[in-house]
């Protein structure tokens, strides 16, 4: 297994009988969206600790800076590997590689060796995200995934139960297991508001407000890709980072979710970690996924320390996957 993320392997995934065949498909990406569910949340003190197994790697730990997470459900109708569905954390924002974080001073907990660092949370809705749990039900979905953008998918099994003649409330239950383990992850069901009006939402419009995903660049069997990483996960230097752009958009409507189980080794409690009361429900949207940008740090310990960040450290150069 790799140490970055602990990611399953190619050939982990034929050993345990599962397809591993998925043919790459390269940047951009768009995808046409059937449904998808959005809920917000504010990681903080209260549930750093559901939060903290996963930040996976020693990477996520060191950068993060909490704030606004999300976490999402996606049925992809059409995509460049065909038809998938998705489940996706993202923890909140997170500090660029090379960045020395100080802690907020308005924290209340003592900080650990075992903790992250959470900055003021404030200053992070613009931090790049990462996604840390991601499970997807096409092998060459995953596989593209990691290629392409750096995101940790992994697979599981979407077992989907949807009323008859209910489609304009959206109402569907969906039971999502880990393909390789068997753990269920979450178990769930979903509905948009009912005598809600709907609206237009567009990440293109918002544009610059969106932030971007910023990955480890790895390889379809979760290796880092260019640069140094220790045996713990840790990048050491002349590491090479990913920075995508999302786009799309659709007609939403506010949403509601009845979490009945979820948490477990692989995905967190998601009654401990909260959300924002409703969420967004889309339908018949699309989502792009734009060529990333690589970015290389040649080393984290050239960064200024105060939490600013050391600008010579950093190159962008367009990607070539």
């Amino acid at each position: 297994m790799p140490t970055y993320s602990s990611l399953s392997t190619r050939e982990h995934r034929r050993a345990d009988g599962l397809p591993s065949t998925g043919s790459l498909k390269p940047a951009p990406w768009s995808l046409k969206v059937s449904k998808a569910y959005v809920f917000f949340f504010w990681a903080s003190d209260k549930n750093r600790h559901e939060i903290l197994p996963h930040l996976v790697t020693e990477d996520d730990k060191k950068h993060f800076q909490g704030g606004l997470g999300s976490w999402m459900i996606i049925r992809y109708a059409e995509s460049p590997v065909g038809p998938y569905d998705e489940l996706l954390f993202s923890p909140g924002g997170f500090a660029p590689p090379n960045t020395l974080l100080k802690p907020d001073p308005n924290s209340t907990t003592a900080l650990d060796e075992e903790s992250p660092l959470l900055t003021d949370p404030n200053s992070s809705y613009l931090s790049p995200r990462r996604i840390t749990r991601i499970f997807v039900s096409s092998d060459a979905s995953l596989q593209s995934g990691r290629e392409n953008w750096g995101i940790r998918k992994e697979l599981a099994t979407f077992d989907w139960v949807t009323p008859d003649g209910d489609d304009a409330s959206m109402t569907t239950t969906v039971r999502i297991s880990d393909l390789l383990s068997k753990e269920l992850i979450l178990h769930a069901t979903l509905s948009a508001v009912p005598y809600t009006p709907s609206f237009p939402f567009s990440l293109d419009t918002l544009g610059m407000l969106v932030p971007r995903i910023v990955e480890r660049r790895i390889d379809v069997d979760g290796n880092p890709v260019g640069g140094s990483t220790s045996d713990s996960g840790s990048t050491t230097s002349n590491s090479e980072w990913l920075s995508t752009k999302l786009g799309g958009g659709g007609c939403s409507r506010l949403a509601t979710i009845k979490v009945h189980h979820s948490g477990g080794e692989r995905f967190p409690d998601l009654n401990t970690v909260g959300w924002f009361g409703l969420g967004v429900g889309m339908k018949d949207g699309c989502l792009t996924f734009s060529v990333p940008d690589v970015v290389t740090y040649s080393d984290e310990s050239g960064s200024a320390a105060g939490g600013s960040t050391n600008a010579d450290a950093a190159e962008t150069i367009p990607a070539k996957l």
